[in-house]
């Protein structure tokens, strides 16, 4: 089975200040079935990513471990069974770490074809924040058209995503943040009432 060599962004120690992370060589695999190798193009950095580093998120890797949990990549290898991904295809992923090297092999499962008109780096930031508001309006909170949405937080990653998916489904938003100026963001992503 051959290897490709590559750079991560590595976790060595748990530390406060990142002086645990540093860069390193990566080899990765050939994809298994199931399974597709990505030439990562983007990563985004995600609040759980700084907070692996300090060992104090829920999920907890062994060290060393690769850090980042969103990116976006080219297919470059496909394992057996794979229908749905082409060579060349620019998709988005989420992982629970890995993201932030060279090249990964993931399950096509956890993979998205990027939309038209977004850039890798957006690509890459839209995959953790995008789910997170889905499962809470959608799945958890089974928001409909014409019911209120309150978001709270409506000015970071999620809480934007979670006011424009409670404005494409039809429902009123409520958006609170900590100051006006954050609440501009809201606003500008379709918050209709606003409360800092």
């Amino acid at each position: 089975m051959s290897k490709t060599q590559g750079q991560a962004l590595w976790c060595h120690r748990l530390s406060d200040d990142l002086s645990g992370v540093g860069l390193a060589s990566v080899e990765v695999g050939e994809p298994g079935p199931g399974e597709v190798r990505l030439r990562v193009r983007a990563g985004a950095l995600n609040f759980p990513d700084l907070l692996m580093t300090r060992g104090l998120y829920q999920y907890k890797p062994a060290l060393p471990f690769v850090m980042g949990v969103e990116g976006c990549g080219m297919v470059e290898a496909i394992g057996e069974g794979v229908n749905r991904f082409m060579l060349g295809d620019r998709v988005a992923f989420s992982c629970r770490h890995g993201a932030f090297a060279s090249a990964l092999v993931l399950p096509a499962e956890s993979l998205s074809l990027v939309p038209p008109g977004l850039d890798d780096a957006q690509a890459a930031a839209y995959s953790v924040t995008a789910l997170t508001a889905w499962v809470s309006l959608i799945r958890r909170g089974k928001l409909l058209a014409g019911e209120i949405a309150l978001i709270h937080g409506a000015n970071g990653g999620v809480g934007i995503a979670a006011v424009q998916l409670a404005k494409h489904i039809g429902a009123t938003v409520i958006a609170t943040a900590s100051s006006e100026a954050k609440l501009a963001l809201a606003r500008q992503a379709g918050a209709e009432h606003c409360l800092v």
